[in-house]
């Protein structure tokens, strides 16, 4: 029997260090996720993206361990 660790099975990406000035220079179409809860995490929209994949958030502060399923093109801040 294998045993897997988390590590196995999902690829962790540490976020992106975004700044608000950054938000109003390069506003476009693409979300900017943050682990806030409000707005589904949509803290602004950008002209470019860092991620093209499914996967799966998690706040590790505030609503600790609350967990969102994102798709498409988007950039995690």
């Amino acid at each position: 029997m294998v045993a897997y660790t988390i590590e196995n099975i999902f690829d962790f990406i540490s976020e992106t260090n975004i700044t608000e000035k950054y938000f109003y220079k390069f506003k476009g179409v693409y979300p900017v996720f943050s682990g806030q809860t409000e707005n589904n995490g949509i803290v602004a929209y950008i002209d470019s993206y860092k991620q093209d994949m499914p996967c799966i958030t998690f706040n590790s502060y505030g609503n600790a361990g609350k967990l969102f399923y994102r798709k498409g093109k988007y950039t995690i801040a």
